[in-house]
Protein backbone atom coordinates (compact mmCIF):
# COMPACT_ATOMS: atom_id res chain seq x y z
CA UNK A 1 0.00 0.00 0.00
CA UNK A 2 2.12 2.54 -1.61
CA UNK A 3 -0.02 4.85 -2.95
CA UNK A 4 -3.53 6.21 -1.51
CA UNK A 5 -5.94 4.33 -3.72
CA UNK A 6 -4.61 1.23 -2.16
CA UNK A 7 -4.67 2.65 1.24
CA UNK A 8 -8.24 3.52 0.84
CA UNK A 9 -9.18 0.37 -0.37
CA UNK A 10 -7.56 -0.94 2.29
CA UNK A 11 -8.93 0.49 5.27
CA UNK A 12 -13.07 0.29 3.27
CA UNK A 13 -12.15 -2.95 3.05
CA UNK A 14 -11.38 -3.43 6.82
CA UNK A 15 -14.65 -0.69 7.62
CA UNK A 16 -12.48 1.47 9.38
CA UNK A 17 -13.92 3.95 6.94
CA UNK A 18 -17.17 4.53 5.05
CA UNK A 19 -17.28 4.43 1.23
CA UNK A 20 -17.18 7.78 -0.81
CA UNK A 21 -14.48 10.58 -0.72
CA UNK A 22 -11.96 10.73 1.91
CA UNK A 23 -8.33 12.65 2.01
CA UNK A 24 -5.44 10.89 2.26
CA UNK A 25 -3.11 13.25 4.13
CA UNK A 26 0.74 12.34 4.72
CA UNK A 27 1.76 13.81 8.17
CA UNK A 28 5.08 15.36 9.06
CA UNK A 29 7.09 15.22 12.12
CA UNK A 30 9.12 12.51 12.26
CA UNK A 31 11.86 10.38 10.71
CA UNK A 32 11.01 6.98 11.42
CA UNK A 33 7.64 5.51 10.06
CA UNK A 34 5.53 6.19 7.48
CA UNK A 35 2.25 8.33 8.59
CA UNK A 36 -0.75 8.97 6.45
CA UNK A 37 -4.12 10.96 8.13
CA UNK A 38 -7.16 9.57 6.23
CA UNK A 39 -9.96 11.84 6.62
CA UNK A 40 -13.40 10.57 5.18
CA UNK A 41 -16.14 13.38 3.95
CA UNK A 42 -18.33 11.43 6.91
CA UNK A 43 -17.08 10.02 9.58
CA UNK A 44 -14.17 10.03 11.87
CA UNK A 45 -10.74 9.98 10.32
CA UNK A 46 -7.89 7.55 10.78
CA UNK A 47 -4.05 7.39 11.05
CA UNK A 48 -2.17 4.76 9.71
CA UNK A 49 1.42 4.41 10.53
CA UNK A 50 4.00 1.84 9.18
CA UNK A 51 7.63 1.71 10.53
CA UNK A 52 10.61 2.34 7.94
CA UNK A 53 13.60 0.05 7.95
CA UNK A 54 15.73 3.20 6.82
CA UNK A 55 15.41 6.85 9.22
CA UNK A 56 15.17 9.51 7.46
CA UNK A 57 18.36 11.94 8.31
CA UNK A 58 21.10 12.42 6.50
CA UNK A 59 23.18 9.59 8.78
CA UNK A 60 23.07 6.14 7.83
CA UNK A 61 20.02 5.12 10.42
CA UNK A 62 18.57 1.83 10.29
CA UNK A 63 15.70 -0.02 12.24
CA UNK A 64 14.06 -3.61 12.86
CA UNK A 65 10.55 -2.52 11.45
CA UNK A 66 9.27 -5.44 13.68
CA UNK A 67 8.90 -2.05 16.06
CA UNK A 68 5.64 -1.57 15.07
CA UNK A 69 4.16 -4.39 16.95
CA UNK A 70 5.52 -3.74 20.09
CA UNK A 71 4.69 -0.49 19.63
CA UNK A 72 1.01 -0.88 19.86
CA UNK A 73 1.71 -3.82 22.46
CA UNK A 74 3.10 -0.28 24.51
CA UNK A 75 -0.39 1.16 23.81
CA UNK A 76 -2.39 -1.76 24.82
CA UNK A 77 -0.17 -2.32 27.93
CA UNK A 78 -0.36 0.63 29.50
CA UNK A 79 -4.34 1.54 28.37
CA UNK A 80 -4.97 -1.30 30.92
CA UNK A 81 -3.27 0.86 33.69
CA UNK A 82 -6.49 2.76 35.35
CA UNK A 83 -7.22 5.90 34.22
CA UNK A 84 -3.94 5.83 31.11
CA UNK A 85 -6.73 5.40 28.68
CA UNK A 86 -7.77 8.61 28.87
CA UNK A 87 -3.94 9.65 27.34
CA UNK A 88 -4.06 6.97 24.65
CA UNK A 89 -5.09 7.02 21.16
CA UNK A 90 -7.68 4.07 20.40
CA UNK A 91 -5.71 1.58 18.14
CA UNK A 92 -8.61 0.31 15.49
CA UNK A 93 -6.52 -2.48 13.83
CA UNK A 94 -3.53 -4.07 13.92
CA UNK A 95 -1.65 -5.76 10.91
CA UNK A 96 1.60 -7.23 11.75
CA UNK A 97 1.78 -9.04 8.14
CA UNK A 98 1.60 -5.13 6.44
CA UNK A 99 3.67 -3.97 9.15
CA UNK A 100 1.17 -1.43 9.82
CA UNK A 101 -1.28 -0.04 12.54
CA UNK A 102 -4.33 1.86 12.54
CA UNK A 103 -5.62 4.05 15.45
CA UNK A 104 -8.14 7.10 15.56
CA UNK A 105 -7.75 10.71 14.16
CA UNK A 106 -7.76 12.95 16.86
CA UNK A 107 -9.35 16.16 15.22
CA UNK A 108 -10.24 19.60 16.72
CA UNK A 109 -7.86 21.76 18.98
CA UNK A 110 -5.44 19.29 19.39
CA UNK A 111 -2.22 20.36 19.14
CA UNK A 112 1.50 18.74 19.86
CA UNK A 113 3.21 20.31 23.14
CA UNK A 114 5.88 21.41 20.71
CA UNK A 115 3.73 23.33 18.63
CA UNK A 116 2.69 25.17 21.89
CA UNK A 117 5.68 25.60 23.45
CA UNK A 118 7.09 27.36 19.87
CA UNK A 119 4.51 29.50 20.12
CA UNK A 120 5.68 30.78 23.62
CA UNK A 121 2.66 28.67 25.51
CA UNK A 122 4.61 27.60 28.57
CA UNK A 123 1.73 26.34 30.52
CA UNK A 124 2.50 24.36 33.80
CA UNK A 125 -0.44 22.69 34.11
CA UNK A 126 0.33 21.02 30.51
CA UNK A 127 3.73 20.20 32.38
CA UNK A 128 2.47 18.64 35.56
CA UNK A 129 0.56 16.27 33.47
CA UNK A 130 3.08 14.98 31.22
CA UNK A 131 4.79 14.40 34.43
CA UNK A 132 1.61 12.66 36.42
CA UNK A 133 1.34 10.34 33.37
CA UNK A 134 4.75 9.08 32.75
CA UNK A 135 5.36 8.76 36.66
CA UNK A 136 1.82 6.66 36.85
CA UNK A 137 3.46 4.31 33.49
CA UNK A 138 6.77 3.90 35.49
CA UNK A 139 4.84 3.16 38.49
CA UNK A 140 2.66 0.99 37.25
CA UNK A 141 5.21 -1.22 35.46
CA UNK A 142 8.08 -0.48 38.06
CA UNK A 143 9.59 -4.44 38.86
CA UNK A 144 6.55 -5.79 36.73
CA UNK A 145 8.14 -9.36 36.26
CA UNK A 146 6.54 -9.72 32.47
CA UNK A 147 7.69 -6.02 31.37
CA UNK A 148 11.13 -7.57 29.87
CA UNK A 149 9.13 -10.72 28.45
CA UNK A 150 6.77 -8.65 27.03
CA UNK A 151 9.06 -6.34 25.28
CA UNK A 152 11.87 -7.91 24.45
CA UNK A 153 13.32 -4.59 22.37
CA UNK A 154 16.36 -4.50 23.47
CA UNK A 155 18.16 -4.74 19.91
CA UNK A 156 15.44 -1.72 18.62
CA UNK A 157 16.48 0.15 21.65
CA UNK A 158 20.05 0.03 20.88
CA UNK A 159 19.39 0.51 17.03
CA UNK A 160 16.93 3.98 17.78
CA UNK A 161 18.58 5.34 21.04
CA UNK A 162 21.75 3.67 21.90
CA UNK A 163 23.69 3.97 18.94
CA UNK A 164 22.54 7.05 17.11
CA UNK A 165 22.46 9.31 20.37
CA UNK A 166 24.89 7.75 22.67
CA UNK A 167 27.49 5.62 20.98
CA UNK A 168 27.84 7.99 17.74
CA UNK A 169 28.27 10.66 20.41
CA UNK A 170 31.14 8.91 21.90
CA UNK A 171 32.77 8.29 18.55
CA UNK A 172 32.52 12.08 17.86
CA UNK A 173 33.54 13.66 21.50
CA UNK A 174 36.19 11.10 22.40
CA UNK A 175 36.61 12.78 25.36
CA UNK A 176 33.98 11.70 26.72
CA UNK A 177 33.93 8.22 24.99
CA UNK A 178 34.81 6.54 28.90
CA UNK A 179 31.73 8.16 30.69
CA UNK A 180 28.95 7.24 27.83
CA UNK A 181 29.98 3.78 26.90
CA UNK A 182 29.79 2.79 30.47
CA UNK A 183 26.03 4.39 30.39
CA UNK A 184 25.15 2.71 27.21
CA UNK A 185 26.16 -0.91 29.13
CA UNK A 186 24.14 0.50 31.95
CA UNK A 187 20.86 1.31 30.23
CA UNK A 188 21.33 -2.07 27.93
CA UNK A 189 21.36 -4.06 31.60
CA UNK A 190 18.57 -2.65 33.13
CA UNK A 191 14.96 -4.43 33.13
CA UNK A 192 13.01 -1.88 35.83
CA UNK A 193 10.29 -0.52 34.08
CA UNK A 194 8.40 -0.28 30.97
CA UNK A 195 9.63 2.99 28.95
CA UNK A 196 8.59 4.71 25.88
CA UNK A 197 11.83 5.98 24.80
CA UNK A 198 10.26 8.95 22.73
CA UNK A 199 8.50 10.54 25.66
CA UNK A 200 9.03 14.20 24.22
CA UNK A 201 7.10 17.44 23.79
CA UNK A 202 6.91 16.69 19.70
CA UNK A 203 4.90 13.73 20.77
CA UNK A 204 2.31 14.79 23.58
CA UNK A 205 -1.17 16.14 21.81
CA UNK A 206 -2.34 18.52 24.37
CA UNK A 207 -5.04 20.86 24.39
CA UNK A 208 -6.42 22.37 27.80
CA UNK A 209 -6.05 20.20 30.68
CA UNK A 210 -5.48 17.13 28.19
CA UNK A 211 -2.96 14.94 26.97
CA UNK A 212 -2.22 12.04 24.53
CA UNK A 213 0.99 10.29 24.24
CA UNK A 214 1.97 9.00 20.49
CA UNK A 215 5.27 7.13 18.63
CA UNK A 216 5.63 4.87 21.53
CA UNK A 217 7.79 2.73 18.99
CA UNK A 218 10.97 2.53 20.94
CA UNK A 219 9.37 0.73 24.10
CA UNK A 220 11.26 -1.25 25.92
CA UNK A 221 11.94 -2.11 29.10
CA UNK A 222 15.07 -0.28 30.59
CA UNK A 223 15.34 2.36 33.42
CA UNK A 224 12.85 4.94 33.52
CA UNK A 225 15.47 7.75 34.42
CA UNK A 226 15.91 7.50 30.58
CA UNK A 227 11.91 8.66 29.90
CA UNK A 228 12.21 11.29 32.32
CA UNK A 229 15.70 12.59 30.90
CA UNK A 230 14.61 12.73 27.17
CA UNK A 231 11.48 14.81 28.44
CA UNK A 232 13.29 17.20 30.43
CA UNK A 233 16.10 17.09 28.01
CA UNK A 234 13.88 18.99 25.27
CA UNK A 235 12.20 20.94 27.83
CA UNK A 236 16.17 22.23 28.47
CA UNK A 237 17.72 22.67 25.00
CA UNK A 238 14.62 25.13 24.50
CA UNK A 239 15.35 27.07 27.19
CA UNK A 240 18.80 27.59 26.52
CA UNK A 241 17.77 28.08 22.49
CA UNK A 242 14.72 30.39 23.05
CA UNK A 243 13.91 31.41 26.40
CA UNK A 244 12.46 32.93 28.38
CA UNK A 245 14.43 30.80 31.46
CA UNK A 246 11.99 31.61 34.29
CA UNK A 247 9.09 30.06 32.28
CA UNK A 248 11.15 26.85 30.93
CA UNK A 249 12.19 26.13 34.64
CA UNK A 250 8.75 26.37 36.17
CA UNK A 251 7.62 23.77 33.77
CA UNK A 252 10.42 21.62 34.39
CA UNK A 253 9.95 22.34 38.29
CA UNK A 254 6.18 20.91 37.61
CA UNK A 255 7.32 18.09 35.63
CA UNK A 256 9.52 16.34 38.27
CA UNK A 257 7.07 17.48 41.34
CA UNK A 258 4.21 15.62 39.35
CA UNK A 259 6.34 12.34 38.45
CA UNK A 260 7.80 12.32 41.99
CA UNK A 261 4.06 12.01 42.81
CA UNK A 262 3.05 9.80 40.54
CA UNK A 263 6.01 7.27 41.42
CA UNK A 264 6.44 7.20 44.94
CA UNK A 265 8.28 4.33 45.11
CA UNK A 266 10.82 5.15 42.54
CA UNK A 267 14.48 4.32 42.86
CA UNK A 268 16.78 6.34 45.48
CA UNK A 269 18.71 7.34 42.61
CA UNK A 270 16.78 8.02 39.87
CA UNK A 271 17.01 11.55 39.76
CA UNK A 272 20.99 11.02 39.19
CA UNK A 273 21.00 8.75 36.40
CA UNK A 274 17.96 11.29 34.76
CA UNK A 275 20.72 14.45 35.30
CA UNK A 276 24.05 12.35 33.42
CA UNK A 277 21.76 10.84 31.00
CA UNK A 278 20.16 14.57 30.01
CA UNK A 279 23.26 15.97 29.74
CA UNK A 280 24.44 13.60 27.42
CA UNK A 281 21.34 13.27 25.59
CA UNK A 282 21.73 17.26 25.41
CA UNK A 283 25.47 16.87 24.01
CA UNK A 284 24.07 13.90 21.74
CA UNK A 285 21.44 16.44 20.12
CA UNK A 286 24.18 18.65 19.07
CA UNK A 287 26.52 15.37 17.94
CA UNK A 288 24.48 12.43 17.21
CA UNK A 289 22.26 10.80 14.68
CA UNK A 290 19.77 12.97 15.23
CA UNK A 291 20.79 16.89 15.57
CA UNK A 292 17.89 19.08 17.18
CA UNK A 293 16.57 21.83 14.37
CA UNK A 294 17.50 24.72 15.96
CA UNK A 295 20.87 24.64 17.34
CA UNK A 296 24.09 23.69 15.68
CA UNK A 297 27.46 22.41 17.53
CA UNK A 298 29.74 24.74 15.44
CA UNK A 299 27.47 27.77 16.20
CA UNK A 300 28.13 29.85 19.24
CA UNK A 301 25.48 28.53 21.10
CA UNK A 302 26.01 24.86 20.52
CA UNK A 303 29.67 25.55 20.88
CA UNK A 304 29.53 26.99 24.49
CA UNK A 305 27.36 24.41 25.19
CA UNK A 306 29.48 21.68 23.75
CA UNK A 307 32.13 22.88 26.00
CA UNK A 308 30.63 23.16 29.11
CA UNK A 309 28.77 19.52 28.93
CA UNK A 310 32.64 18.09 27.97
CA UNK A 311 33.31 20.04 31.41
CA UNK A 312 30.38 18.60 33.94
CA UNK A 313 29.50 14.97 32.27
CA UNK A 314 32.51 12.93 33.71
CA UNK A 315 31.10 14.69 37.39
CA UNK A 316 27.75 15.37 37.04
CA UNK A 317 25.46 16.78 39.69
CA UNK A 318 23.08 14.44 41.13
CA UNK A 319 20.16 16.76 40.92
CA UNK A 320 18.33 18.77 38.31
CA UNK A 321 18.11 22.17 40.36
CA UNK A 322 22.21 21.99 40.44
CA UNK A 323 22.39 21.52 37.13
CA UNK A 324 19.54 23.71 35.80
CA UNK A 325 21.71 26.36 38.49
CA UNK A 326 25.40 26.03 36.22
CA UNK A 327 23.19 26.00 33.20
CA UNK A 328 21.80 29.85 34.43
CA UNK A 329 25.37 30.92 35.39
CA UNK A 330 27.04 29.65 32.10
CA UNK A 331 25.74 32.32 29.81
CA UNK A 332 25.36 30.46 26.87
CA UNK A 333 26.07 32.79 24.17
CA UNK A 334 22.34 33.17 21.43
CA UNK A 335 23.15 31.27 18.35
Amino acid sequence: MHNPVDLLAYLRRLRLIPDGPAEVRRLSGGVSSDLHAVIPAEGPGVVVKRALDKLLVHDDWHADPVRNRFEVAWFRHVAGIPRMSAHLPRILHDDPAEGLFVMEFLAGDWLTWKARLQAGELDVGTAALAGSVLGAIHAATYLQVDCAASFPTGPSFAALRLEPYLRTTAERVPVLAEPILAEIARLADSRLALVHGDFSPKNLLVRPGQLVVLDAEVATCSDPAFDLAFLLNHLLLKSVRYGPWDGYMRLIGAVIAAYVAAFPRRPADLESHAVRLQMMLMLARLWGKSPVEYLHRDDPCGAALTDLLITHIPSPPGTFADWCDILRHARIPPP
